[in-house]
């Protein structure tokens, strides 16, 4: 089953929900979520990637760029997989 679109959802009053390595670039996320299995959990948190926080993808791939609390820094996009996020605007494409 497709995602509904950023448009049809916010009509519908849904929240998309992903996860942050499906993010394009440009794409802002609230942090719903950060798997505590992750072996970087911590270190994660410190940086301020914690529930609550917005994420931006600065730049898609492996790594991910990312820009959290004005920090930017490189995410390997097998722990992104462990991240979910509620979009906070209209995503131009979300990855496959």
């Amino acid at each position: 089953m497709a995602l509904p679109g950023p448009d049809e959802a916010k009509a519908r009053g849904v929240a998309i929900e992903v996860e942050l390595s499906r993010l394009a670039e440009g794409t802002r996320g609230r942090v719903v979520r950060v798997e505590s299995s992750l072996p970087d959990s911590d270190r994660l948190q410190a940086l301020g990637l914690c529930e609550g926080r917005i994420v931006e993808v600065l730049r898609a791939g492996d790594p991910l760029i990312v820009k959290v609390h004005g920090s930017r820094f490189g995410l390997a996009a097998a722990r992104a997989r462990g991240i979910l996020v509620r979009l906070e605007r209209p995503a131009p494409d979300l990855r496959g």
